[in-house]
């Protein structure tokens, strides 16, 4: 299974896959200083794709072997439970496996699952600031410029994302703010009038 894509478990993410075989037979198994794992091979957007499992989520899936069939559609959602312990909450088809809520599998993104066009925007504002930054600090734009702008972003987004931090709208404007409004121009000058241009009648002959 070399060069496959593999399912990543990351806490209160959910994961969304078509099983592949009916029953639950991994693929292989083993252990290591973390335990027993077991591996499968499963579908995501019909690519053949690693699923890697301990024992915890093993015995879930051992729970479902009498009726879990190929074409199945599984979703699974590791739920953090403490500093280094896990639940798993599973469903087959948008119905859950016993002893779990009622409620149906959601993909939808939440407060803690930021859309794509959420850190598109996000990498956006950063890349945004960082130019600021270097234009307040060196007032030009020299040497390895368009590099130094990128790694500075890249650390801004970074560190945003580490505090959950995503990008206000950048076409609002606090009611304590308003726009800033451009001076008006002052007025021309009068301009002393063009010779030869008086009327005839006011000339003194």
């Amino acid at each position: 299974m070399a060069d496959r894509p593999t399912i990543e478990w990351t806490d209160n993410i959910q994961q969304d896959f078509h099983w592949k075989y009916d029953g639950v037979e991994p693929y292989k198994d083993g252990e290591n200083a973390y335990g027993k794992w077991y591996l499968f091979s499963v579908s995501v957007d019909d690519v053949d794709t690693s699923m890697f499992a301990k024992q915890d989520l093993m015995e879930k899936l051992e729970a479902l072997s009498p009726t879990l069939q190929a074409g199945d559609f599984v979703s699974i959602k590791p739920v953090k439970t403490g500093k280094q312990s896990r639940s798993w909450h599973l469903w087959v088809n948008d119905k859950p496996a016993e002893d779990q809520p009622s409620e149906p599998a959601k993909s939808e993104p939440t407060k803690n699952q930021p859309t794509l066009v959420d850190l598109g925007e996000l990498m956006s504002a950063c890349l945004c600031q960082a130019g600021r930054a270097w234009d307040d600090r060196f007032k030009e734009f020299q040497g390895d410029t368009a590099g130094a702008i990128e790694r500075l972003a890249v650390t801004l987004y970074l560190d945003a994302r580490k505090h959950g931090i995503l990008p206000m709208d950048q076409t609002e404007v606090s009611p304590e703010e308003s726009p800033e409004e451009s001076p008006e121009e002052p007025p021309m000058p009068n301009e002393p009038p063009n010779p030869g241009t008086e009327d005839d009648d006011d000339l003194p002959f």
